[in-house]
């Protein structure tokens, strides 16, 4: 095996283990849907937390309740915008029948020539916001239940190959059905959240 397959094939394994494909939970995460397309090639960070890591507390409903910094890496060619979304693995959506992980933050048009976002970016924002699991058009920092297990939050990029109109307070089916066949790549970095007890 050559470095160059081996290095696919690792990627792969790296994929499936951050995943977790087999956990239906997990596969009910944007990132993982089918209509989203697309290879995981956005490394996806913050300077706040280390991927796998806990969040710290003034990011969460616990503290200030703001947006995390991010990063992400230059998408493809032909991105034209990215778009965010943030979900709770282990808490479901209100409402949602399909039990679908909800969603702390969407954010989208971003242009293609961003590839960052500075701490609190939700309340200062330039770009549309979709509704989180409030029904509120912003950032809604982890707020598990106290005492329970750690809850993991995936913040998801995807980088889209056409400029999208979707209007601010778009909803979680608006633009996962939009993204079909848009998706030229995407990442995600994973944050835990335990409150006290």
């Amino acid at each position: 095996m050559n470095g160059a397959s081996f290095r696919a094939v690792l990627l792969v394994i790296t994929v499936t283990m951050l995943c977790g494909c087999g956990s239906s939970s997990t596969h009910k995460l944007a990132i993982n849907s089918d209509l989203t397309g697309g290879l995981y090639g956005l490394m996806v960070s913050s300077p706040a937390f280390k991927n796998n890591s806990p969040i710290p507390e003034r990011y969460t409903a616990d503290g200030m309740d703001i947006s995390p910094p991010l990063k992400w890496g230059k998408g493809p060619n032909l991105t034209r915008e990215f778009a965010i979304i943030v979900e709770d693995v282990d808490a479901k959506m209100p409402g949602d029948k399909k039990g679908r992980p909800a969603i702390h933050w969407m954010l989208y048009r971003i242009p293609a020539d961003v590839t960052e976002l500075s701490e609190a970016a939700s309340r200062n924002m330039l770009y549309p916001q979709g509704k989180n699991y409030e029904g509120e058009n912003t950032y809604a920092g982890p707020n598990p239940p106290p005492g329970k297990k750690p809850h993991h939050y995936y913040f998801e990029v995807f980088a889209l190959d056409t400029e999208q109109d979707w209007p601010a307070g778009a909803d979680r089916d608006t633009i996962r059905t939009t993204f079909k066949g848009h998706v030229l790549s995407k990442g995600m970095l994973i944050g835990t959240y335990q409150a006290e007890k």
